[in-house]
């Protein structure tokens, strides 16, 4: 029984779901989990995984970026991409910084109990939850931005506030952080969020490092967002 339990945990750990790479035990590593699944947008993956996996490599590795699915195998986005994620729900580790990127089914996505279970269990723990997007609809459904300021794409906010009447809901930004919890309007913007993680925790020399290696111009006082201070008891 014993050689049958470790064999099984074995296959989980290198197959689960595609494969697990080896996870260091540094404390000033910053696990970084991307959520993907069926019908998530290309765009509001690739930017923020774009972003953090480049920050690593001016950080010597104090990033650490995976991508987690709701279960084993591929995954399609939206455009027709496959992807073999890192993990499943049920081998990844822990997270420090839950990213939640758009998809197109996001309507019927914020019904699905075990997703947005997976999201607010998850979401609670981590030091920092992103979504860009509709991917605040899913953090809206799992109770995350309730009493807090969010935004999401800029043709859907109407819809958002009626959604969830408990979010105070931001207009005319491209991102809002309400303490640890950054919503974006999504697509190319969805760069400037991450943008904004690296230069919040990492400092502003490795955000302005990172830019130029996408030829962009980062200057934070020029893009239009909101950070809500910090207050008694907030994350």
């Amino acid at each position: 029984m014993k050689l049958l339990r470790y064999s099984l945990a074995l296959l989980l750990l290198f197959f689960g779901s595609g494969f697990a790479f080896p996870l260091t035990a540094q404390d000033d590593v910053i696990a970084v989990g991307i959520l993907v699944y069926d019908g998530v947008y290309n765009t509001e993956l690739v930017a923020p995984y774009d972003v953090f996996q480049h920050a690593a490599t001016h950080t010597n590795g104090r990033l650490r970026v995976f991508t987690v699915a709701p279960r084993f195998g591929s995954i399609t986005t939206a455009e027709g991409l496959r992807l073999l994620p890192d993990f499943s729900f049920l081998t990844a580790p822990e997270i420090d910084w839950l990213v939640v990127p758009s998809g197109e089914n996001y309507q019927s996505d914020t019904k699905d109990p075990a997703l947005v279970d997976w999201i607010r269990r998850t979401g609670r723990q981590a030091q920092v939850v992103h979504s860009n997007c509709w991917g605040a609809f899913l953090l809206g459904a799992a109770g995350l931005l309730d009493s807090r300021r969010a935004t999401t794409f800029p043709a859907s906010l109407d819809d958002f506030a009626q959604a969830f009447p408990k979010v105070e809901v931001r207009r005319d930004v491209i991102f809002v952080d309400d303490n640890g919890v950054v919503t974006s309007a999504g697509s190319v913007t969805s760069y400037q969020a991450a943008l904004y993680l690296v230069e919040k925790y990492l400092g502003p020399d490795v955000a302005q490092k990172v830019a130029r290696g996408f030829v962009l111009e980062w200057d934070l006082s020029r893009v239009k967002h909101e950070t809500v201070p910090p207050t008694a008891g907030s994350r």
